[in-house]
């Protein structure tokens, strides 16, 4: 059986994921429909719809993390998935708030906790 901490520590990353791909869905939501009508120039819209796509090839990029276990094996597809991983988040940040409305604090917040945990994860030997 599993130490306690290992347990723990689980269960908190699993907990931090739901999370942040639970924010991610609802700002997505937030942004592409509830707040729709909100007035904002053409080119923040633009801007805005980016950011969505970069926190949304994040979340893309830190499923693929999980569900394909060779990348963690191979130091070639590692370095791959970190520069996407960190070329999204330094997109997505100010494109996020460029936005109006409660969805950039959710988009936001769900994209600083899938950079935290995909470079927390990728330092596990």
């Amino acid at each position: 059986m599993a130490p306690l901490h290992v347990i723990v520590d689980a269960v908190f990353l699993v907990a931090l994921s739901l999370t942040a791909l639970a924010g991610l869905m609802f700002g997505a939501w937030k942004r592409l429909l509830a707040e729709r009508n909100m007035y904002l120039p053409v080119s923040r819209r633009v801007v805005s719809f980016a950011g969505v796509i970069a926190v949304t090839i994040q979340g893309a990029s830190f499923a693929a993390f999980w569900c394909w276990p060779q990348i963690s094996r191979d130091n070639v597809l590692l370095g791959e998935w970190a520069r996407w991983s960190f070329a999204s988040f330094v997109l997505a940040v100010p494109c996020v708030l460029a936005g109006k409305g409660a969805s950039r604090w959710w988009l936001l917040s769900s994209s600083v906790l899938l950079f935290g945990i995909s470079f927390f994860t990728a330092l596990i030997p």
